[in-house]
């Protein structure tokens, strides 16, 4: 009696344990875990025992065939967190001098404070456009506003020498959160036959939200 409970215990647990890709093999499985169950269960498990071990079986496939779907067919919302990571934007040191303003910013844009760093960088649109702009970008992508990110990414662009990949890049995940996959589509069209930083990642992004 020990030995076939635990026989049907492992073979319970390593449906749990199983990744496979084939969602109609898995259905298979648990129809043959289910029968064996009906079977075994004459002489081991009372009929309420069966029953939520039945259930549990069910729940598993059924959870199996969503994972398995929601990874072929991931919303953009899902892309999006996959792929979007907090841009580390280099910090400068001078000593013990009193940073610039725009140093100032970057320091507010990396300790989190986005509020702050947009009011820091607000006063230097002239001077240093393309920083300006893709620091308020990244600040407004930060706070979930991304209309106002793609604005500031527009502008950051026209002035870009430093950042235009990074600029690219994070505009196209803008559109990517909005559900507009044929604007990001250009966007990483561009950066794969263009750029060195990102040209692997967005060829991969690429493909995912043509399928």
């Amino acid at each position: 009696m020990r030995r076939e409970r635990k026989e049907l215990e492992e073979e319970i647990m390593s449906a749990l344990r199983s990744e496979k890709e084939d969602v109609f093999a898995l259905r298979q499985q648990i129809q043959g875990l289910h029968r064996t169950i009906e079977k075994k269960s004459k002489k081991f498990f009372s009929p309420i025992l069966v029953g939520i071990i039945a259930g549990i079986l069910v729940l598993v496939g059924i959870s199996g065939l969503y994972i398995h779907l929601s990874d072929l067919n991931p919303t953009s919302e899902v892309i999006y967190e996959r792929y979007y990571r907090q841009f580390q934007m280099p910090l400068t040191t001078r000593g013990n001098d009193t940073p610039t303003g725009i140093e100032q910013a970057l320091l507010q844009y990396a300790q989190k404070d986005y509020s702050s760093a947009l009011a820091t960088i607000a006063s230097y649109d002239s001077s240093s456009p393309e920083v300006t702009f893709f620091i308020s970008g990244l600040c407004y992508q930060q706070m979930g506003l991304i209309d106002m990110a793609i604005k500031n990414y527009d502008r950051a662009e026209a002035a870009s020498i430093y950042y235009k990949e990074h600029i690219q890049w994070y505009k196209a995940l803008c559109f990517i959160k909005k559900n507009d996959q044929q604007v990001a589509a250009v966007i990483l069209k561009k950066l794969g036959k263009n750029s060195s930083t990102y040209g692997e990642r967005a060829n991969e992004l690429l493909r995912l939200i043509e399928d």
